[in-house]
């Protein structure tokens, strides 16, 4: 490397560590963003989402359409990324409408709590809630529900086995992550230890340097995820911080010339995004660190920022990869994508923190016990009597925000009508939801294929219809347009056919009437020559 470029790495590296203001290094050491670009990168993803979502610009990204997936994989990730980027949004009812969600699964006559097999289902939400505010380790309606002891060192079954490790590597990589974001301690007879989860992810290192989810050859996304796990225990375990190393050698043998990299045969976005994290997570720079700095195909350097910059879209956001994927069919090679999105914008997160010295991105003990909501005031009884009637689901998470914030409260001196109001309002609203799903399992179980829907399938569409249509137009936006439009199809198939069969009906009766009318003309004509000449008639 020319001396000029070691010179404007040095500058860019001292910029960026002190949070400089300044645009972009790009020479032939690659791209070295500041933090106002990195905050604006940030900025522009939150944009293209809040538009995704039918959000106004000024208004939250953290709205009933994203609520409305709230304890699932595309509900939790941007609720923790803002949190991380310091953004206030609704937070508060983020929590609230996870610890119904919790609740009512953990409620579920099935037993199955989160999820039978996928132990990542918990500390997912455990993180999401967590960055909000929340408080992971008294979560549901009740504050009963222990989401990191039953998703992380007690995580058994009924026999009393371990199920961390049942979806393979993520449950103990996630689990570690889950339980050190708040630093908690493991009691005495858990089944998992800390010691037992790090031995366990320590074991299915390959042999390359690095993790995979299945296999022989590692995958820079789980290598990343273990690097992020590993990061607290770097400087005090001596055979973490060797297989740490390793995995650093891995990641940057694997690095591509363009900056990012290939997970499962793709080059994309996402093993970028986890490759930042891990290294700010270890305190290192990622976009000066020399080990991933890479010459591209034009002769100049390419660093990771080059790498996961690639993959903007005008619109902001950010896509999967540049190329469709079969086992990602939802993502369009080349458009925005909400995962890609989502997992660049905690990078960009982890990034930010990093440059103004702030705890990892999962070391959340910064924000343990800033969950208290306050006292509950007159403004709160007054939206409890401004809630409208009926209800729609668009009021879902504020009905559970008043309500928890009530029940929280412990002050119920002379407002027992008050949780009454709430609790019919929130049984009202869970109607509406049970309602939705019910249909939408109808036409799944009853219309699916679409195009193959009958005349004989008239009764379940009338049904199914009539019941879409007593709903409100807020609480029909809660099927997607294919569901929405398929049941208005069936029903216009269904409405032709009948049609078709009235009209065929009609015209067989208008036949068989006029052949009879001609019938009898011709007998009345027959009668009346008769009539008229008598003797004709007889011979």
């Amino acid at each position: 490397m020319k001396k000029s470029c070691v010179i404007v790495l040095l500058i860019a590296f001292c910029l960026s560590a002190f949070g400089a203001t300044s645009v972009s290094v790009c020479a032939e050491s690659g791209s070295v963003p500041a933090a106002e670009e990195v905050r604006s990168v940030a900025d522009e993803i939150i944009s293209w989402k809040k538009r995704d979502l039918g959000a106004s610009e000024d208004g939250f990204l953290i709205n009933d359409a994203l609520l409305s997936v709230a304890g699932s994989t595309a509900g939790d990730w941007f609720p923790l990324a803002l949190s991380r980027l310091g953004e206030k949004d609704n937070q508060s009812g983020y929590i609230a409408v996870i610890n119904d969600n919790v609740q009512k699964r953990y409620d579920d006559e099935s037993g199955v709590k989160l999820d039978r097999y996928k132990a990542t289902e918990w500390h997912r939400i455990a993180l999401g809630l967590l960055a909000c505010g929340g408080d992971p380790r008294h979560a549901g309606n009740f504050g009963d529900i222990d989401l990191i002891a039953d998703g992380t060192y007690n995580r058994v079954d009924n026999g009393g086995k371990g199920m961390l490790g049942r979806q393979g590597i993520n449950g103990f990589i996630w689990g570690l992550i889950a339980l050190d974001s708040g630093g908690w301690e493991v009691p005495d007879g858990a089944y998992y230890s800390r010691e037992d989860i790090i031995n366990e992810i320590l074991s299915l290192r390959l042999g390359d340097g690095g993790w995979a989810l299945s296999g022989k050859t590692s995958d820079p996304d789980i290598t990343a995820m273990a690097v992020q796990c590993f990061a607290p225990y770097y400087d005090s375990n001596e055979k973490v911080r060797a297989a740490v190393d390793g995995a650093l050698a891995f990641l940057s043998a694997a690095q591509t010339d363009d900056g990012d990299y290939f997970s499962w045969g793709m080059q994309n976005c996402e093993s970028t995004a986890q490759v930042i994290i891990a290294l700010t997570s270890l305190n290192i720079n990622p976009f000066t660190d020399s080990r991933f700095i890479k010459m591209g195909p034009d002769g100049k350097s390419r660093t990771l920022w080059d790498g996961i910059m690639k993959y903007g879209t005008p619109d902001g956001g950010f896509a999967h990869s540049f190329v469709n994927d079969a086992d990602n069919p939802s993502a369009i090679a080349g458009k925005a994508n909400s995962m890609a999105s989502e997992q660049t914008l905690c990078a960009l997160a982890s990034v930010l923190r990093f440059y103004e010295k702030k705890p990892r991105l999962y070391d959340m003990r910064d924000v343990l016990g800033s969950s208290a909501t306050g006292e509950f005031t007159q403004d709160d009884i007054d939206e409890i009597n401004s809630l409208p009637a009926p209800l729609t689901t668009l009021y879902r998470a504020e009905v559970l925000r008043l309500y928890a914030k009530l029940l929280q409260s412990g002050d119920f001196d002379g407002k027992y009508e008050l949780v009454a109001k709430l609790e019919k309002a929130k049984n009202d609203i869970d109607a509406i939801l049970a309602e939705v799903d019910g249909i939408k399992r109808g036409i799944i179980e009853k219309l699916y294929p679409f195009d193959g829907v009958a005349l004989k399938d008239r009764k379940a569409v009338y049904e199914l219809w009539n019941r879409y249509n007593a709903l409100s137009d807020y609480d029909k936006t809660l099927f997607s347009p294919s569901d929405a439009e398929g049941l208005k199809s069936s029903k216009t198939r269904v409405d032709n056919a009948l049609t078709a069969v009235i009209v065929s009906v009609c015209v067989s009766v208008a036949v068989c009437v006029i052949a009879v009318c001609a019938v009898l003309s011709i007998r009345k004509r027959k009668k009346l020559k008769r009539e008229k000449f008598p003797e004709e008639s007889d011979e």
